[in-house]
């Protein structure tokens, strides 16, 4: 998170979060309330921003993150100490303020702080100025811009958000809001997005960088170099796919169209997304051997996968130096294998120095030499860590091009994938055989969380088990209790079979899945399929309340009291700590306990 102090339109501070801030904590306007007299402690704390998103607004390293309680009043929020204090004065600046929460609110602004100008000594922390609230939606990064004036020779030495500015009255539980790049300037203007000035993962920092995050224009994910409409326009002369397929190492063969047999045109057009209708089955750490019928020769084929789920398709090459002719006519030139981690994983012929015609030296993605005119591509292997799920590949029929996009021209052979009636055909990899799914917590406080053999969830990544329930134990520290649990788990994209996304489920007390005798979640077979980061919400312990009359403190009132009273009585229960509950004991309410209080002990249980 950065906190961004800047007079005019030029920032003047823009560290990391992590170092551009004194303090934070949280505030309350109402005098009475429990996080000011101090018989709550407030839940605010810097963490890592496990909301990143490339195409999102907010792409910061760290974001502050604040429990909106509902014993706190309307205006109960995250409170931030500046390093330096800034001026406002009369004529006013606009203060903004990244927020995020799970629920439609209002959001208001309070500034903090002191008169320069005062003879006695006023503190740091009196209220100078508070905005208007700003309606904002759910689940969504919103860009707050609040127009404040204070007092001339005023100090803000502070700065609050609130999250929910409304009654909590009907607040039936807490929730967690996000707060980041709090600035103050004098624009009016809304950010649409906002980077870190600077890296907050430097190396041999705390935090490990984020995964990479998913492509941030979906209207490009798995994208052609040509639009994906495109009529392929060499049918008549016999350029077009019939079938893809992939063979086992023990010669099973699967096949799109899934007979099998020798199929006509497959389509009319150069692409064809098949993932609704072609899934082939492949175990990890397996060989295959990928296969396109062409419906003629002098074309080269080309296989991928989407290992890592993010919408495209790497190339990642090793590089080889060979020689060709003999004596003073020998040349030398470079050619390619495929690397272990590429996701184009294989090709039946290409050449670095092909340059139109009949020229260059021509290997397949093994390294043999292939000719120019094959479409025969070498198998390659599942990555035996590759972990279960959905993956797309894509089979190319196009001409010495590594591109998944198919061959643009910007080769300078005059060549292009619809020049030459090729094609592209997307599937999906149904992988087993690794069901491993990385448990683990970017965030938690207030308490701690292990699997059911007692180990910790925590940065480390637990092993759960692919779409098989998980048990997380709760362990709220002292003083607190569970409140809810969030889910942030990784899934396969509906709209796009292949992408990895992130979706978020939150789990309460009342849930079918909670345990109430263990204080344990058990996360549905859905949510594990490859990553799951959990985030416990853990409350201020209530102060139990027991019913007059309920001297054993079972919260019932039973002839076992009537028991537990006779002993006060006896004097059995005379040394402190109480074992009962002496206060309930006096039920007849004359300050004395005596047999009086039996009798009415009686009378409450027979409801009279």
């Amino acid at each position: 998170m950065v906190i961004v102090v800047a007079l005019t339109s030029v920032h003047v501070a823009g560290q990391s979060f992590k170092d551009d801030y004194k303090s934070v904590g949280v505030y309350d306007t109402w005098e009475l309330s429990p996080f000011r007299t101090g018989v709550l402690a407030g839940n605010a704390q810097v963490i890592k921003n496990h909301l990143y998103s490339a195409s999102g607004v907010n792409r910061t390293g760290h974001i502050l993150g604040v429990q909106r309680s509902r014993f706190g009043s309307n205006t109960f929020g995250a409170r931030v100490d500046l390093n330096s204090p800034v001026t406002i004065g009369r004529s006013g600046k606009y203060v903004h303020a990244l927020v995020y929460t799970p629920q439609a609110s209002q959001v208001q602004l309070i500034g903090l702080g002191r008169r320069t100008t005062n003879t006695w000594n006023e503190g740091t922390d009196v209220e100078q100025f508070w905005s208007d609230p700003v309606t904002i939606s759910a689940n969504t990064w919103t860009d707050i811009v609040a127009k404040v004036q204070t007092n001339e020779n005023v100090e803000i030495h502070s700065i609050v958000v609130v999250p929910d500015c409304k009654s909590p009255h009907t607040l039936t539980s807490d929730f967690v809001a996000y707060i980041d790049e709090i600035v103050v300037n004098s624009s009016n203007s809304k950010r649409s997005s906002v980077t870190s000035t600077v890296d907050p993962y430097e190396e041999g920092g705390d935090d490990p960088e984020p995964d990479d995050p998913t492509p941030g224009d979906e209207s490009e994910y798995y994208k052609t170099n040509f639009v994906k409409t495109q009529a392929n326009t060499r049918v008549g002369d016999s350029h077009y796919i019939r079938k893809v397929s992939l063979k086992s190492g023990s010669n099973q063969t699967q096949y799109y169209p899934s007979n099998g047999a020798t199929a006509d045109l497959l389509s009319g057009l150069l692409y064809l997304d098949a993932t609704a209708s072609a899934v082939f089955d492949v175990t990890a750490g397996q060989s295959y051997t990928p296969a396109i019928d062409y419906a003629t020769d002098w074309m080269h084929a080309y296989a991928y996968v989407d290992y890592n789920r993010d919408g495209e398709f790497t190339n990642a090459l090793e590089e080889h130096t060979a020689t060709s002719g003999w004596g003073w006519n020998q040349t030398s030139y470079k050619y390619y294998t495929v690397a272990d981690v590429s996701e184009l994983v294989a090709y039946s012929a290409y050449a670095t120095n092909y340059t139109g015609g009949s020229t260059g030296n021509f290997y397949n993605s093994t390294g043999t030499s292939s000719g120019n005119n094959t479409m025969t591509m070498p198998s390659f292997t599942i990555p035996s860590d590759l972990q279960s799920g959905l993956y797309r590949m894509r089979f190319k029929v196009d001409w010495c091009s590594l591109d998944a996009g198919g061959n643009d021209g910007s080769d300078g052979t005059g060549n292009t994938i619809w020049g030459n009636g090729g094609g592209i055909v997307d599937v999906l990899l149904r992988v087993t055989g690794n069901d491993v799914v990385d448990v683990l917590s970017s965030s938690h406080r207030n308490g701690t969380m292990t699997d059911s053999e007692g180990n910790d969830i925590g940065s480390t990544p637990l092993e759960g088990t692919y779409q098989t329930p998980y048990e997380v134990m709760m362990l709220p520290a002292n003083g607190f209790v569970t409140e809810s649990l969030t889910v942030n788990y990784k899934v396969n994209s509906s709209e796009w079979p292949g992408v990895l996304t992130t979706a978020q489920a939150t789990y309460t007390l009342t849930d079918d899945n909670y345990d109430k005798s263990r204080d344990s979640f058990t996360l549905p077979a859905e949510v594990m399929y490859s990553e799951v980061n959990l985030e416990p919400m853990y409350n201020n312990a209530p102060t139990p309340t027991y019913p007059p009359g309920d001297i054993n403190w079972d919260q019932e009132v039973t002839i076992a009291d009537v028991t537990a009273l006779v002993s006060i009585i006896l004097g059995k229960d005379g040394v402190e700590p109480y074992q009962y509950n002496h206060v309930a004991a006096d039920v007849n309410g004359d300050g004395d306990i005596t047999i009086a209080d039996v009798t009415a002990l009686v009378n409450v249980i027979l409801g009279k």
